[in-house]
């Protein structure tokens, strides 16, 4: 069965060991972070095992903070479905986990 974490980051930069071992202890099969206040200089390899984890992000680059970032574990398979454009000029990810 799948396991999942939600978690509200304010930076996951400066808190790397913290994830790390939440994703040691609680063996997610996912994770959605929010805030992850990531860059695109920031390599994925910095926060998470890529042997483990695949990552999906999308950085907040033109203002501090924001950011959201989803680690899901390598036995699942992950498809962009959609994606959509709002008026606010955000944008909406739609993904499919299998």
């Amino acid at each position: 069965m799948a396991r999942g974490v939600l978690l509200n980051a304010r930076s996951i930069v400066n808190k790397v060991h913290e994830l790390q071992g939440l994703l040691d202890v609680l063996c997610p099969s996912f994770m959605l972070i929010t805030e992850s206040w990531l860059r695109e200089s920031i390599p994925i390899s910095f926060f998470v095992d890529t042997n483990r984890y695949q990552v999906i992000r999308r950085d907040q680059c033109d203002t501090v903070g924001g950011g959201v970032c989803a680690l899901v574990d390598k036995q699942y398979t992950v498809l962009q479905v959609d994606v959509v454009e709002d008026v606010e000029q955000q944008h909406v990810f739609k993904w499919q986990i299998y």
